[in-house]
């Protein structure tokens, strides 16, 4: 897993081109890489969340810890969402509906934005945002050099395509940041509100 990701880092159109043929259905994806990946997000917000609260005790521990299972089941959501958005884009596009490929192909695209979620590792949320949205950049890139490879895009429509695609998984990962934050929120607040534990 380790050598495809520095693929995906270093070659990306070299990835795509040895994941054409894999299997891409969602339990084939989903364990153990995806499963794996998508912890990265939801493990560094947690400790993050902790190491920043960590004085306020019990209530803010549970309260990372909610934040990081509702996160994680987010990232899945979000996951298995952008590969029906690709796949119910493709027609418009002139490429092929293939869910399998479009799965990979969100797989691949989202791989950057879930490692770049590290940063919230730190207390300084800023931080965090910026490791996103830079992850969210480069997998902008590495989808639009998969498209054509993967479900047969033409080469003149992918940048529209890599755009429309992304700019919905941005609506959808805002409307699931709001559905995570709002417990999240309620139970840090709590924590706050009680004091730090003696």
């Amino acid at each position: 897993m380790i050598a495809q990701i520095q693929k995906l880092i270093i070659n990306p159109k070299e990835y795509w081109s040895d994941r054409v043929a894999e299997p891409g259905d969602i339990k084939s994806l989903l364990i153990p890489r995806v499963a794996i990946l998508i912890a990265v997000p939801a493990v560094a917000q947690f400790l993050g969340i902790l190491f920043g609260f960590i004085r306020f005790g019990a209530a803010a521990a549970v309260g990372a810890l909610v934040a990081m299972v509702l996160l994680y089941a987010l990232q899945i959501g979000i996951w298995i969402g952008f590969g029906y958005i690709i796949d119910g884009l493709a027609g418009s596009f002139g490429a092929q509906k293939d869910i399998s490929q479009s799965m990979k192909l969100a797989t691949g695209a989202l791989i950057p934005t879930w490692l770049g979620a590290v940063l919230n590792l730190t207390t300084v949320s800023a931080l965090g945002i910026v490791g996103t949205l830079a992850g969210l950049g480069y997998g902008a890139y590495v989808l639009y050099l998969g498209l054509p490879i993967m479900n047969g895009t033409p080469q003149d429509k992918a940048v529209t395509y890599t755009v429309a695609a992304i700019a919905i998984l941005f609506v959808l990962s805002m409307v699931g940041a709001l559905v995570v934050g709002c417990p999240m929120t309620c139970m840090l607040t709590a924590s706050l509100v009680r004091g730090p534990s003696l």
